[in-house]
C-alpha cells in the first residue's frame, strides 16, 4: 500500500460524510452461533434486506443499538423475522453469544494496535473510543470479569 492503512480509513470516513452516505453492513455470514452451533445467513434473508436498502424502506426503520460495537441494527425489516436482525436473539446461550462479542471485540482492539504507531490521531482516537466502550460493557458484566478476554487487553494496554 502506499499510505498506512488509517490514511485509507479517513479518506473514506471523509468521502462518507462529504456525500452524506448511508452506509449498511448487512450480515451474510453466520448467525445463531459460532461456526461449530450455528448456520450460515438465510439467502432469503439477506436479499430482502438489500431490496429493501435499495428501495429505501430501511431508512427510518427502528434501530437498536448494539452494546458491544455502538452500531445501530434495524430492528425490522419487510420479510425477515425480527430475532434475526438482533444477532443475540438466535442463540440458544445468550450468555455465549455475549462472550464471543467481547472476545471479538478484543480482537479488533489487538488489531488496531498494530496500525497504531506512525498512525495519524485517527486510529488512536478510535481505539480509545473502543476501549472506553469495552470497559464500560465489562463492568456491566461484573459476575464474569475474570472470564473476559476483554478485561485482560484493557488492563495491559
Amino acid at each position: 500500500m502506499v499510505w498506512h492503512p488509517s490514511k485509507y480509513a479517513e479518506l473514506l470516513a471523509e468521502r462518507i460524510k462529504q456525500h452524506g452516505t448511508t452506509v449498511w453492513l448487512v450480515n451474510t455470514g453466520w448467525s445463531g452461533g459460532g461456526f461449530e452451533t450455528g448456520q450460515r445467513m438465510s439467502l432469503k434473508y439477506s436479499r430482502a434486506i438489500v431490496d429493501a436498502i435499495l428501495d429505501g424502506s430501511l431508512q427510518n426503520a427502528p434501530t437498536l443499538k448494539d452494546p458491544v460495537f455502538g452500531l445501530e441494527m434495524i430492528t425490522e425489516c419487510p420479510a425477515v423475522p425480527n430475532e434475526v436482525l438482533q444477532p443475540k436473539l438466535t442463540w440458544s446461550d445468550p450468555d455465549a453469544y455475549d462472550r464471543a462479542a467481547n472476545r471479538l471485540a478484543a480482537m479488533f482492539v489487538e488489531n488496531f494496535k498494530k496500525f497504531e504507531k506512525n498512525s495519524p490521531y485517527q486510529s488512536r482516537r478510535i481505539l480509545t473510543h473502543l476501549e472506553n466502550l469495552f470497559r464500560t460493557i465489562s463492568e456491566s458484566f461484573e459476575a464474569d470479569r475474570k472470564k473476559l478476554t476483554l478485561q485482560f487487553c484493557i488492563q495491559n494496554h
